[in-house]
């Protein structure tokens, strides 16, 4: 186990023994009013939730007004019972209890022995009589029932999500209740799921099998609720109950299996090869003669794994024919089967011709438009060895046809344990990971490296809940949530390509040597090559949440803290060992109107017409947030609910860990251009720095009210009302990008002048500019940088948690036993 396992295992266990509480997100509640014949209020009832499947029970005791509550109840059917002397028992089967919602149950007790038992229908409630909050829950059997979108890859849960009513967009961006894309919070077993880049993956933190519920909440949120500008997304897993479930599952897909295209030849077709198979287990734990975990100890664990293989012909592209590859270049013609003629920028003692009018045509003892063999750069040579032959030698242009192929797998799995220690304790724990390759992808070409890049994805989920019942009103609750998420991004490496084919054609003079997998890529005729993406995301997320309630009387009240610390690394070598171009003018004559020059005659004579690499960098931004609140569920009558309660945010704006950001202040002196104001400063202390850790500010007055109320206007009809104010959370809103001059960035080189068309030639490559790459080279911590670009600039109130100002008013009626309307 590694130290950081240990020290969150360690913390988890140290909150748990000190008795620690949380936030119940991820609960039920059942609430109801318990009366005699008469209507009377029945107080001092003793009322028992049982948990159909687990066997777990909860006991509590009417008020003197015949109210009972039970709160975080975990997600499940449950079978209710009450009991008093002079009364006949009255029991109430198949109660639902889903995520985030109150079910409401009212028991109207008869006269007669306690040996005497009345059944009491429960139906699943259509109208929602106890809270003002909107949302949608998706169940177990929908999950199951539903097609799920499965294009390449596993079985998405985010597809219900745009199903749900106020909800728009696709499963990738939804838009909820009309708030700001990717800005919704979404809770994965009571604790933050996110991750603190916005253009993150989804949540993928179990698989299809492992998914108990979800629930979607797109307007009124309580005040539990909060990091949010887009909605709440509640997710559920499944724990293992009293009886040994499994289930398995594959789904294939082979073009074998397709017919073909419209558009494609005989025996042609697009290739689409997918198999998805996955399964889960879940029971009681148990192990003969020595442990029987039934109405105790329970397991459930599910698998889900991804192989998708596509590609088909796309467009035509050229690949440079031999003769081109040795210099000859009689066969580049026009459309008319002229010659271009070519232009010789190089002088008979190896030097640049300035003048480019002057050029005289390029000729190789005396045969126009060859370049001889001895003349061709070794790093072109080099690239150009890897290239495989065109579809059709015969044609000098559009001679090949582009293949991609590309390839993804993925899997996920989770392991969830729930143990009750009695009736008053009980813990769970779970620990999911999924995991995506990079792999190397294939085209437009064989045998070089891809334009493309993979995504090596690594995502895991912690997750602990403990609830324990301190008095028949008092209860508490307790989660710890840990997220990591590791994605790398590079072209990897491919069949053929050695360290020695790497080294070959390294661009002499950036700063980084050859590197394992990353690659030289392919542009048609080689007009540019170099280096591709080549980054390190890491984020991650601790949080700890607790929730204290107290039943008193008509009020069910809440109080909560919630803490969450996120980090966002990213290690960017995106172009370190640089991108070169070429172009025509190199081998062509400005002074010539007719067409000239060739782009990949002046890459084998190896001058460039220019290029750029950038500094490796390292970033690290946290972001700290706490958030206290209070909710007040008050039963003012039987028809009328309120639902109060008031949260106050303290969310910090990100700072570098080692103060490795800058910032452009308006009006700070520039010793660069005599003291005007505008200049860069630098977090952090020291020489040159602004002595500030950030140069966002902090909302510190970010109360957030919640008021809502529902009210059951007739027996079928519920009108429902709420408003509240909530704050947006500080995360990274790209890739860590802005605000790093200084410590970051890259180098270009120098345009060419005299119309040479010639940056530098690529056998020197970045040399050419030794003075500036080092004088360019971070850290920087110089006011004057950016005097001629374009500086980042954060306006210190952006870093304020924005506000929202959220309000419903909602009417339900149901017209039958079986079906509602609602109009919001």
């Amino acid at each position: 186990m590694s130290r950081q396992l240990r020290s969150f295992a360690l913390l988890v266990a140290v909150l748990i023994l000190a008795g620690e509480s949380a936030l119940a997100q991820d609960r039920g509640t059942i609430t109801g009013a318990i009366t005699d014949p008469s209507g009377g209020a029945v107080p001092g009832a003793t009322v028992t939730a049982k948990n159909s499947n687990t066997g777990l029970t909860q006991t509590v005791a009417t008020g003197t007004d015949g109210l009972y509550t039970f709160l975080y109840l975990p997600v499940g059917t449950y079978t209710v019972v009450t009991e008093i002397p002079g009364f006949r028992k009255a029991e109430a089967s198949g109660v639902l209890v889903s995520v985030n919602t109150t079910v409401r149950l009212d028991m109207q007790l008869t006269v007669g022995g306690a040996d005497q038992t009345v059944e009491v229908t429960a139906t699943a409630p259509l109208l929602t009589t106890e809270g003002s909050n909107l949302g949608k829950v998706v169940p177990t059997k929908a999950i199951m029932d539903l097609p799920l979108f499965i294009g390449g890859g596993l079985r998405s849960t985010m597809a219900f999500v745009i199903l749900t009513p106020g909800v728009i967009g696709d499963q990738g961006n939804p838009r909820i209740g009309g708030g700001l894309l990717d800005g919704q919070s979404e809770k994965f077993d009571g604790a933050e799921a996110n991750s603190e880049r916005r253009n993150d993956p989804g949540f993928v933190g179990v698989s299809v099998e492992g998914l108990q519920e979800f629930k979607v909440q797109s307007s009124g949120y309580s005040a539990e609720f909060g990091r949010t500008s887009n909605g709440v997304i509640n997710f559920v897993s499944k724990s293992g109950t009293n009886e040994l479930h499994g289930s398995a599952f594959m789904f294939l897909r082979n073009e074998a299996l397709n017919a073909r295209g419209f558009t494609f030849g005989p025996g042609t077709r697009q290739i689409r090869r997918q198999i998805n198979p996955g399964g889960s287990i879940g029971g009681p734990v148990y192990i003969p003669n020595v442990f029987d975990g039934r109405n105790k100890a329970f397991f459930f664990f599910a698998l889900e794994n991804a192989h998708f293989k596509g590609g088909s012909p796309s467009n035509l592209i050229t690949v440079p024919i031999n003769e081109f590859r040795n210099g000859d270049f009689r066969k580049y013609t026009d459309a008319a089967g002229n010659m271009i003629p070519l232009y010789d920028p190089i002088d008979a003692n190896g030097n640049i011709i300035t003048d480019a009018f002057a050029r005289p045509r390029l000729a190789c003892n005396g045969v126009l438009n060859v370049i001889c063999p001895g003349r061709i750069d070794p790093i072109t040579k080099a690239l150009q060895s890897k290239l495989p032959q065109p579809d059709d030698p015969t044609l000098a242009f559009n001679n090949t046809r582009a293949v991609a192929k590309p390839e993804t797998k993925q899997n996920v799995y989770s392991i969830k344990g729930d143990y009750v220690f009695s009736s008053r304790n009980r813990v769970s724990g779970l620990f999911s990971r999924y995991y995506s390759p990079g792999i190397g992808q294939v085209g437009p070409v064989s045998g070089i490296p891809s334009p493309n890049w993979g995504n090596d994805i690594r995502i895991r989920y912690y997750r602990l809940n403990h609830d324990y019942v301190i008095g028949p009103n008092l209860l508490h609750h307790f989660t710890a949530g840990f997220n990591q998420r590791n994605i790398i991004e590079n072209p990897g490496n491919i069949n053929g390509v050695d360290d020695a084919y790497r080294r070959a054609v390294q661009i002499p003079g950036t700063t980084f040597g050859p590197k394992e997998g990353k690659m030289t890529r392919y542009d048609t005729e080689f007009l540019s090559y170099g280096t591709h993406v080549d980054t390190d995301s890491r984020s991650k997320t601790f949080s700890l949440d607790e929730q204290v309630a107290w039943i008193k009387g008509k009020h069910s009240v809440k109080f909560g803290f919630e803490y969450l610390k996120g980090w966002y690394r990213r290690l960017d070598c995106n172009n370190c060992q640089a991108t070169v171009s070429f172009s025509q003018a190199p081998t062509g004559n400005p002074g010539i109107s007719a067409r000239n020059g060739s782009g990949y005659a002046s890459f084998l004579l190896g001058l460039a017409s220019g290029g750029n690499f950038n500094y490796s960098g390292d970033i690290e931004f946290f972001f700290p947030y706490y958030a206290w609140y209070v909710q007040d569920d008050f039963k003012l009558n039987s028809r009328l609910t309120l639902n109060l309660g008031l949260r106050y945010d303290l969310s910090i704006p990100k700072e570098e860990t080692n103060h490795k950001n800058s910032n452009f202040n308006p009006a700070l002196p520039n010793p660069g251009a005599g003291g005007i104001p505008g200049a860069m400063e630098f977090a952090g202390e020291g020489p040159g720095r602004s002595g500030r850790p950030r140069f966002g500010e902090t909302r510190k007055n970010a109360f957030g009210p919640r008021v809502g109320l529902a009210y059951q206007a007739a027996s079928r009809t519920v009108i429902r009302a709420g408003g509240s104010i909530y704050y947006q959370p500080s995360r990274e809103d790209g890739n860590a990008d802005n605000g790093i001059q200084g410590f970051a960035g890259g180098f270009g080189a120098l345009g060419s002048f005299l119309s040479t068309g010639i940056s530098y030639r690529l056998r020197d490559g970045f040399n050419t500019f030794s003075d500036l790459v080092q004088a360019n080279k971070p850290p920087r911590i110089n006011p004057t940088i950016q005097l001629y670009g374009g500086p980042f600039y954060m306006f210190p109130k952006t870093g304020r948690a924005p506000y929202f100002v959220d309000y419903n008013f909602t009417i339900e009626h149901s017209f039958t036993a079986n079906s509602v309307v609602r109009a919001s």
